[in-house]
């Protein structure tokens, strides 16, 4: 069996304990807490696999998937080049970039990214009710 903590205010799911013995689960349960609700889930989530689910109505559901777009993949890193980023099927959000978020809106639906020194960039959609989406990364190599 396994434990799943969510956030009440919106579903996301931010803890997952697994065990056999029913006592070892309800020690992990909070008593009137107010941030987290917690259920049974008999088919385990992969941990890694986490992000994919939320919590609706008391049962856990799929999220729908975005794509995050990447155009080009590798870019010169001259401070010049861009690579232009965005999801797919459209919808407003927020891309972690190395950790640092950048909204996607209906008035800036791309990010531009550019650098004037190699490096990788890891690109992933911060969490969020009703969405996920797998992490890329893209790459400014030296420029020619």
């Amino acid at each position: 069996m396994q434990l799943v903590q969510y956030r009440l205010a919106d579903g996301q799911i931010h803890g997952l304990y697994d065990s056999e013995n029913q006592a070892l689960l309800d020690a992990q349960r909070q008593v009137d807490d107010p941030t987290y609700g917690y259920i049974v889930a008999e088919t385990p989530l992969p941990p890694q696999e986490q992000e994919r689910y939320e919590v609706q109505g008391g049962v856990i559901v799929a999220k729908a998937q975005l794509v995050i777009e990447a155009d080009p993949l590798t870019f010169a890193a001259d401070g010049i080049d861009e690579c232009l980023v965005t999801v797919e099927p459209w919808h407003a959000c927020t891309l972690l970039v190395n950790g640092q978020p950048y909204a996607l809106t209906n008035d800036e639906p791309f990010l531009a990214i550019t650098a004037d020194v190699p490096r990788v960039f890891g690109l992933r959609l911060q969490l969020m009710p009703g969405y996920w989406a797998t992490p890329i990364s893209v790459e400014a190599v030296p420029s020619a």
